[in-house]
């Protein structure tokens, strides 16, 4: 998969989060040192400002989607493309479009379902009042 990654974000600026072992992406993100990410920080709180990514790449732990604010503060990080692997749902985020990309590893039957939403043009960021407090005040 990392393959296909790296063809669909060539000479576009990128955030993995969370890369997991994972190289693509210019800017690698995540929760476990060990991981040897460029910047260690937690899915629930990204350190980023808003649209500062061209993609953000989220294939995160499925025990993580018991809970989907997460999913609200990371999709405002890119100002064109946010490709989310998903176990079995696919939200809708306003301002964006959704196409289901269905992935497979080879010689397995092992499918993986990838959401790419795509931020519509014209229409500024869309951010959730708490979200937009907190950026005003930092």
């Amino acid at each position: 998969m990392d393959k296909h990654l790296k063809e669909f974000t060539h000479g576009l600026f990128t955030l993995n989060f969370p890369c997991g072992k994972s190289t693509v992406g210019d800017v690698r993100v995540d929760i476990l040192p060990e991981l040897k990410p460029d910047v260690i920080a937690d899915l629930k709180h990204p350190p980023f400002r808003p649209g500062v990514f061209e993609v953000v790449i989220c294939d995160p732990p499925f025990s993580i989607f018991n809970r989907f604010r997460w999913l609200l503060d990371l999709k405002d990080l890119t100002s064109k493309y946010f490709l989310l692997s998903t176990p079995k749902l696919s939200p809708r985020f306003k301002g964006f479009t959704r196409k289901v990309i269905w992935t497979s590893v080879k010689d397995k039957l092992f499918f993986r379902p990838w959401i790419l939403y795509t931020r519509k043009k014209n229409l500024p960021f869309l951010f959730r009042r708490g979200r937009q407090e907190k950026l005003n005040t930092t």
